[in-house]
């Protein structure tokens, strides 16, 4: 939906800080010059629940610094990068939203070091395309360059 209103765009994992020296009114009443993927998001799901999972001790209630149970691809989608859905070379296969240790950029980036199966040794992924499905904790791909999992435009692989 979000991509929808902005003409295909996707946001960043986060904007910082903000031009000008601006600041942005946090959904818990505070204010700072820090944007994040999930306060973009917020106004399209309404919701803080769905930023936390139920097996994670981990509750987002709309602050910039709060740890998040679940991250942005922060490969595909990087800080202050808005990528375009015409960047996706494989958008069914690369990987938006992941669930994550939190510890990954403030507990809101998703990459393969900050991957977090919470889920029977496997994690929930949303993808580019808008689908989610669950994987293995030992099916998630190394973070190559010619990786579609991790990437929008992944190189392609040497041959000999």
């Amino acid at each position: 939906m979000y991509a929808q209103d902005y003409d295909e765009t996707f946001m960043g994992y986060a904007a910082s800080p903000l031009p000008g020296g601006a600041t942005f009114p946090y959904l818990d009443g505070g204010t700072g010059t820090n944007i994040t993927w999930m306060v973009r998001a917020y106004p399209y799901v309404k919701n803080f629940q769905v930023f936390s999972c139920p097996s994670d001790t981990r509750t987002w209630v709309g602050q910039y610094s709060t740890k998040s149970a679940y991250g942005l691809n922060i490969l595909a989608f990087p800080n202050f990068g808005k990528p375009n859905l015409a960047d996706f070379a494989y958008p069914a296969e690369t990987s938006m939203i992941g669930e994550s240790d939190g510890a990954a950029s403030w507990g809101y980036g998703f990459s393969a070091s900050g991957a977090f199966a919470r889920h029977t040794d496997g994690l929930n992924v949303a993808f580019v395309d808008g689908h989610v499905k669950w994987i293995g904790e030992t099916n998630i791909p190394a973070a190559t360059a010619t990786s579609k999992f991790w990437y929008a435009q992944p190189t392609e692989p040497a041959t000999r």
